[in-house]
C-alpha cells in the first residue's frame, strides 16, 4: 500500500504538477483545494502527512492545520508559502501548530518529495525515481536499480542533496554548509 499524504494547493497548476509527480513516485496523494474541504478530506481519509499552503481560500492554511492538530497532534505538516514570513508566523507555525518544516514557493517537486519521503521513511531511507532508474539510499548503500554500491557518510549525504536538488545548480559552498556545516574552503579540503 503506497503512502496517503494530503496536498492542499489552490494553484490548479502547481497542485496538478505535484499530485502528478508524488504520484509517479509511489505516493497516492488527495488533492484539496480550499481549506475546508481539506479538513472534511483530512477527516475522511487521514493520510500520512499534509503539504498544506497558507493562502487559501474558505479557510487558511494556519487555520486548517489549527483543527487537524485537535484531531491529531504528530502528523507531519509542511507548510507552502509564497509570501514573506515574519516572526509571527514562525511562531505561530513551529510552536503552536508543530509544523514539520516550509517549504518556499516556487516548490521544486523534488525537493518537496525528499521532505516528504524522509519524514514518511524515518529510518533515513531515501526514494528517487528519475527517468528509468530506481535510487534508493539507505543508510550508506547506494542502490540504483539492482546493483548496490556502498558509499561513505559524506558521499551519501553529497549524493542525497544533489537529487533533491535535481535540475538546479548546487553550489559547492552551499554543499559544504550543508555537508560539512562549515563552508570555509580552507576548512574543507575536498
Amino acid at each position: 500500500m503506497n503512502d496517503l499524504i494530503l496536498l492542499v494547493e489552490d494553484d490548479l497548476v502547481l497542485g496538478k504538477t505535484l499530485k502528478d509527480f508524488f504520484e509517479d513516485n509511489g505516493l497516492s496523494v488527495i488533492w484539496s483545494v480550499n481549506g475546508v474541504d481539506a479538513v472534511k478530506r483530512y477527516k475522511e481519509s487521514r493520510p500520512q502527512l499534509l503539504l498544506l499552503d497558507i493562502v487559501l481560500p474558505e479557510l487558511d492554511g494556519f487555520s486548517v492545520a489549527n483543527e487537524i492538530r485537535e484531531i491529531n497532534g504528530v502528523v507531519p505538516i509542511i507548510f507552502m508559502t509564497g509570501t514573506a514570513l515574519d516572526i509571527e508566523n514562525y511562531h505561530k507555525a513551529y510552536q503552536l501548530l508543530r509544523a514539520t518544516n516550509y517549504i518556499e514557493k516556487p516548490v521544486n517537486p523534488h525537493h518537496a518529495l525528499a521532505q516528504i519521503m524522509s519524514l514518511l521513511n524515518p529510518k533515513g531511507v531515501h526514494k528517487f525515481i528519475i527517468n528509468n532508474l530506481h535510487i534508493l539510499i539507505d543508510g550508506q548503500q547506494l542502490t540504483i536499480n539492482d546493483r548496490t554500491i556502498k558509499l561513505l557518510d559524506k558521499e551519501i549525504k553529497v549524493f542525497t542533496l544533489l537529487l533533491e536538488n535535481i535540475n538546479f545548480t548546487v553550489r559547492r559552498e552551499y554543499i559544504l554548509s550543508e555537508v560539512w556545516r562549515d563552508d570555509n574552503y580552507k576548512m574543507n579540503n575536498a
